[in-house]
């Protein structure tokens, strides 16, 4: 799929901006993204914080008005496939904040948004409101078998029991639908360069990796199931630097129409 995608998105790029009339930007995004996983598990000793994954990736956004925008684009992240976990019983603390990620299912994400101008009246910067849905294609398709998975979070005082895990994991499906929305904050470097800060929520539909298993203590000796599953819910800390092909939107009076 990515072998189709990237052709056509590097054609649209080159093409639209003759036919935009101006109205037509291309940005850079960086996000730095918080998976929010869905977790059974009644003993609570899995651990739920992770090191941050990244998404990396191009849009492209049209000025429709002097209020409104819509944009595309393709990204490459990430699904966690891992977790790490921690003798969680009273008297003990983990030394750690979050676990490691050392693992992801690699994910094609491709948005449609709409970008909403508040029109606060500040001459560089723009707060504005973001809406719109997100495709996911898993690229990897990876059943996964492991004993332990990731080393146990350290804990003080130190457990007077061995803690092991055994887990399987693989997904249920390559794609599924995330609506998002969030705010942004936009600032006009010059005429041509805008840098953007964006905070965004996903919400997935349908879920899309999963993880199952068990972890045991050897005193006394005791299993604890567990179950771990995937939606593409997630937190976006987004930067974005774009590029107008057109005049900079900050330029244009508010309420001013666009001419044909």
């Amino acid at each position: 799929m990515a072998r189709v995608i990237f052709p056509i998105f590097f054609a649209i790029i080159v093409s639209l901006p003759a036919i935009s009339q101006g109205r037509l930007a291309i940005g850079f995004d960086v996000a730095n993204r918080k998976e929010l996983r869905n977790y059974i598990d009644p003993q609570g000793y899995l651990h739920n914080r992770y090191t941050p994954l990244f998404a990396l990736g191009g849009v492209l956004n049209y000025r429709i008005s002097d209020r409104w925008e819509i944009e595309s684009g393709i990204y490459e992240t990430s699904f966690h496939e891992t977790i790490s976990y921690y003798y969680k019983e009273p008297g003990y603390r983990p030394l750690n904040a979050t676990g490691w990620q050392v693992n992801g299912l690699r994910t094609l994400q491709i948005p449609l948004r709409a970008v909403y101008d508040l029109n606060l009246g500040f001459k560089r910067l723009s707060f504005n409101v973001v809406g719109g849905v997100s495709l996911y294609n898993l690229t990897s398709n990876i059943n996964r078998w492991g004993e332990t998975g990731l080393s146990p979070i350290p804990v003080y005082p130190r457990p007077p029991v061995n803690l092991d895990l055994y887990y399987q994991s693989y997904p249920l499906r390559k794609r599924s639908l995330a609506f998002e929305g969030g705010v942004e904050l936009r600032y006009q470097l010059s005429n041509r360069m805008d840098l953007i800060y964006r905070y965004t929520r996903l919400v997935g539909t349908r879920e899309m990796n999963k993880m199952i298993g068990y972890y045991s203590i050897d005193n006394p000796p005791t299993q604890y199931e567990f179950e771990v599953t995937s939606k593409g819910s997630a937190i976006h800390n987004t930067f974005s630097l774009r590029y107008n092909f057109g005049k900079n939107s900050k330029n244009i009076p508010k309420y001013e129409k666009f001419e044909d």
